[in-house]
């Protein structure tokens, strides 16, 4: 089976740990990816187009989910499903994507409330969402912030991590963690300022970014609806009222 994750070698078993954003702007109940699997688990930002621009990259930076060497960034795995060495795609609640370029590959979903992801899967895997899971999350200002569960997922859906253990264990792939404990001990090993509850951590400065020219393209907003961009807002039918009730009254003040 060809493929290749955010931190492994394509085609080799093993590789190291990657750990992804969860909703917001990261957490640990991303879970560690399931290591040596020889798929594309493909361990996206959560699903709000504006954590994808920028907000989500806190805590994935922090927990260094970059493509390691021989692995694929986005621009990456769209080339290489359209060829067909992709054979599984799993994307972990990424619904802002080009899915028709993924159309090769066999898609697993992993999320909630049935968004656009899930309508283009070939396997949904039903995940919780944020205010159904304990979570780890980084602000902006790179502090951690800790968050308790208010309900419990409904039917059969499970935390993230959970999921990938079980699907792990099927595998005959060993995590080294067992409970959300065992993966917050390992999380914090692997980075330790996320154990420091509701402190920003003072980061050593580095050269960054590069020089480039302004184009005259216009500048204009990543969103198309700055209220509906999660898969949370967009499945609440209030939020649909408000925002049809908001394009009504856009329309009329146009008219006057």
């Amino acid at each position: 089976m060809k493929g290749a994750s955010s931190g492994q070698t394509p085609g080799r078993h093993g590789g190291g740990k990657a750990r992804g954003g969860g909703n917001g702007v990261g957490g640990e109940e991303a879970m560690l990816q399931p290591v040596g699997v020889p798929v594309c688990l493909w361990l996206l930002e959560r699903a709000s187009r504006a954590n994808k621009m920028a907000a989500a990259r806190v805590g994935g930076l922090d927990l260094g989910f970059t493509p390691d060497r021989g692995g694929l960034d986005v621009a990456g795995m769209y080339k290489a499903a359209e060829a067909g060495e992709l054979d599984v795609v799993w994307l972990m609640g990424a619904d802002e994507i080009d899915h028709a370029r993924l159309s090769k590959a066999f898609v697993v979903y992993q999320g909630h409330h049935g968004d656009r992801g899930a309508h283009h899967a070939d396997v949904v895997l039903p995940g919780a969402a944020y205010t159904e899971k304990d979570g780890i999350y980084v602000n902006t200002e790179g502090r951690v912030q800790y968050a308790s569960r208010a309900a419990f997922p409904p039917g059969e859906a499970r935390e993230d991590w959970a999921i990938i253990r079980a699907m792990a264990a099927r595998l005959g792939i060993n995590l080294g963690f067992d409970s959300l404990d065992d993966l917050r001990e390992s999380l914090y090993e692997a980075v330790p300022h996320f154990a420091a509850r509701d402190e920003v951590v003072s980061a050593k400065w580095a050269k960054f970014g590069g020089r480039s020219k302004l184009t005259a393209a216009a500048i204009d907003s990543a969103l198309d609806g700055f209220y509906m961009t999660c898969a949370i807002s967009r499945a609440s039918e209030t939020m649909g009222q408000c925002m049809m009730a908001l394009a009504e009254d856009g329309a009329r003040d146009a008219a006057e």
